[in-house]
């Protein structure tokens, strides 16, 4: 039933952003879609990858649902960091660097829990969800 959900999860951002151009693992465990229309979007927290268990199952329905060819085996195996691209193009940890650039980020509270967030400037102006309630909001926008 978890599976069905996720799989149409993936149905819906594709209907609504058009195919899914690349998703990123990070080492905290966040899941990052990007879309064809460049809209980017945090997995729900349910998807989980690197053991087996119910939430790798639901990732990899919803990777199956968005064209991948995953198998829950498969998303066990997973580490972080990742890059998944579409069939045709292995996936591929990220070039790595002698030293990592930090990414920009801006502080704001959650509207839900008030909880401080850190926020990637990137997703100024887009829904994001607070890590510690698991609500959704609209982040602020990127101040100069």
């Amino acid at each position: 039933m978890y599976d069905e959900v996720a799989a149409q999860n993936a149905r819906d951002l594709i209907a609504e952003h058009g195919e899914v151009v690349e998703v990123n693992l990070d080492t905290s465990g966040e899941i990052e879609a990007i879309f064809a229309d460049g809209h980017r979007q945090v997995l729900e927290p349910m998807f989980k990858f690197g053991y087996e268990g119910t939430g790798p199952m639901c990732f990899a329905a919803w990777l199956r649902a968005a064209g991948f060819e995953a198998t829950e085996e498969d998303v066990a195996e997973m580490r972080a960091p990742l890059t998944l691209r579409p069939p045709g193009r292995a996936a591929e940890p990220p070039p790595t660097k002698a030293t990592p650039e930090p990414k920009a980020a801006m502080r704001a509270p959650c509207p839900h829990c008030a909880k401080l967030l850190r926020i990637p400037l990137a997703f100024a102006s887009k829904d994001v969800r607070c890590r510690a309630c698991g609500k959704v909001f609209r982040a602020p926008t990127a101040q100069n």
